[in-house]
């Protein structure tokens, strides 16, 4: 929803409308709704509806704006387009107050869902007009709140937004929505962070938002991403599953599993699960980038500069598919190839995975003063990401630079050690551990570490790679 009212203070609301409507429209369960977090950036675009109906793999488009009219009643309207000629084929007005025009969402998507010739069950009927919180002034701070989705990258807005749900809640404790919106919110920072205490609270306040309503999407979606980064897998891939057993339309529940997946390193439910988002929606990019990645932890590489080239075919102004190919050159050992790719792209030196995969093709070739700057560029960019300090420690090491090397060696060990302390049973970051161990030369715990973790799983093509290189990091040649 656009604010045409002439009051910037009002953007919140219009936002506020968008992520509500989103929101309703998602938990029809014949409906596929792309999270709002995916469009946001086309929010004041002026590009055709057919180019951003493409890049988001949508049949359907859902516009609207708000007007100021006298004192402080509005007018909203929502349009659905068809993308390919534009036309509209439903509009549906309102006026009145904030809180009448709030009332009116329900209506919006039940007409919406008709148009489309969608048929609702009593549930969802009753969902679609039952008010999240009978708090105006509780409902008010949880729009602010969601509106700050869009601005995370600003240092205060994590604060703030917490800040603001937890207003809301103090206001009204059962208000579902707004307590899946703080757990995502405390996810979130703990992603930014690093706080294990966020990840406790975001626990919390999804299992309170399941408590209250279990059919409620958003809360479901939350508390997976919080258990799964707590190493509570099995929780996670449960909630989900029944998530998608009631909504099998809801493809980022699908991108949530795979990841859960990722973490017990079952490729093939993983690469299932991509799958099946693609089956949902097959002309969205970002879902075929994702496969590519999980392609590549498999040693698929054929398959996945397949899946990339169909993102970049689906995205061309998308810069991820580009990255992710010149990715796949460095592992297939087209160092130069990858180089050249990387160099191509615009304004590489601010993005901290660009930076650390230049760095390394400049590794392999040799290039290791440049490797070193892309490294140091990396780590300043995300300074608590353990590759990025273990790939400056491996140019130091070429470069000789001995003592330097084995900090960083160790300091990619202590923050891998801090994601263990809250998911203790990842055996992907035990490897990784052990591996940084090996490499600053502490094989009395690298070694052991790493041949506990063997005994115990089955490898991966990725695992493997790990293991063969902590084996001969300590001197093992034939075990490696």
């Amino acid at each position: 929803f656009r604010n045409l009212t002439g009051d910037p203070s009002r953007a919140y609301f219009s936002e506020g409308l968008s992520s509500v409507l989103t929101q309703q429209l998602a938990s029809i369960s014949g409906l596929n709704v792309v999270a709002r977090s995916e469009t946001a950036s086309y929010r004041d675009s002026n590009r055709p509806a057919r180019e951003i109906a493409r890049e988001l793999g949508v049949t359907a488009l859902v516009t609207g704006e708000i007007v100021k009219l006298d004192g402080d009643r509005l007018r909203a309207q929502a349009n659905l387009l068809s993308p390919e000629n534009g036309r509209i084929r439903w509009s549906g007005p309102a006026e009145g107050t904030p809180e009448e025009i709030l009332r009116w969402q329900g209506r919006i998507a039940e007409e919406i869902a008709d148009e489309l010739s969608l048929p609702l069950t009593s549930a969802e009927k009753k969902r679609l007009t039952k008010r999240p919180t009978d708090s105006p002034e509780a409902y008010d701070l949880y729009l602010r709140a969601e509106q700050l989705f869009d601005d995370w990258e600003k240092p205060q807005t994590p604060d703030m937004q917490i800040a603001l749900l937890n207003r809301a809640l103090e206001l009204d404790g059962h208000f579902v929505l707004a307590q899946a919106a703080l757990s995502k919110a405390l996810v979130l920072s703990y992603d930014s962070d690093r706080q294990p205490a966020q990840l406790a609270l975001a626990v919390a306040a999804a299992d309170a938002a399941v408590a209250q309503d279990t059919a409620e999407p958003n809360a479901r979606l939350a508390r997976a991403a919080a258990l799964r980064r707590t190493g509570r897998i099995t929780e996670a891939i449960s909630d989900l599953l029944q998530l998608v057993a009631t909504n099998p339309k809801h493809d980022a529940a699908y991108i949530e599993l795979a990841d859960a997946y990722r973490e017990l390193g079952e490729d093939g439910k993983r690469e299932t699960s991509l799958r099946q988002s693609i089956a949902i929606r097959p002309d969205y990019w970002s879902h075929w980038l994702r496969l590519g990645s999980a392609l590549v932890d498999a040693g698929g590489y054929d398959q996945a500069r397949e899946a990339y080239d169909r993102a970049h075919e689906l995205a061309p102004a998308m810069l991820a598919p580009r990255q992710n190919l010149a990715m796949l050159e460095i592992v297939s050992g087209n160092y130069e190839a990858a180089i050249r790719r990387f160099e191509e792209l615009p304004n590489p030196g601010s993005d901290a995975p660009t930076q650390t995969n230049l760095g390394t093709a400049y590794f392999y070739t040799g290039r290791l003063d440049e490797a070193e700057r892309a490294f140091r560029t990396a780590i300043r960019l995300e300074p608590k990401s353990a590759m990025h300090h273990a790939n400056l420690a491996d140019v130091l090491t070429r470069l000789h630079v001995d003592v330097e090397a084995r900090m960083e060696y160790l300091k990619a060990a202590e923050l891998v050690e801090q994601e263990l302390a809250l998911n203790p049973s990842s055996e992907r970051r035990q490897l990784r551990r052990a591996f940084y161990w090996a490499k600053a030369g502490d094989c009395d715990r690298g070694l052991p570490a790493a041949l506990e973790v063997e005994a115990r799983t089955q490898p991966t093509a990725s695992s493997a790679h790990t293991l063969a290189q902590v084996h001969a990091q300590c001197g093992q040649r034939q075990p490696a």
